[in-house]
């Protein structure tokens, strides 16, 4: 099992910070919106844009006909937060009050 440890960016750099868009998935296998910040679905899920077992949770949730919300922490300084204070792998998938941690015994 490989895991990927959550850890915020190293001081300014002066870099622009890059923004993705949060994807959000139906029930009919689509993506539904790209609207920065918008939330559709009752499970949300943070993830990294190179992680593949989040790659996998994604196929599975959608195979599955799940609604949810993605959150690429690489790509979000505000989610990376968000993530970093529920675990410190991913996928970390948020539905209410429950936190799930990792996919079918995998993370990173």
């Amino acid at each position: 099992m490989r895991g990927v440890l959550l850890v915020s960016p190293a001081g300014d750099s002066g870099a622009a910070v890059r923004y993705r868009q949060v994807r959000c998935y139906n029930a009919q296998h689509s993506q539904v919106s790209s609207a920065k910040g918008s939330a559709m679905a009752d499970l949300i899920m943070y993830t990294l844009s190179t992680c593949p077992t989040c790659e996998q949770a994604r196929a599975d949730l959608t195979a599955d006909g799940v609604d949810f919300e993605e959150r690429v922490v690489d790509d979000n300084p505000q989610w990376l937060e968000e993530a970093s204070q529920l675990g410190i792998t991913v996928p970390i998938l948020v539905r209410g009050d429950s936190v799930e941690i990792g996919w079918k015994g995998e993370s990173g």
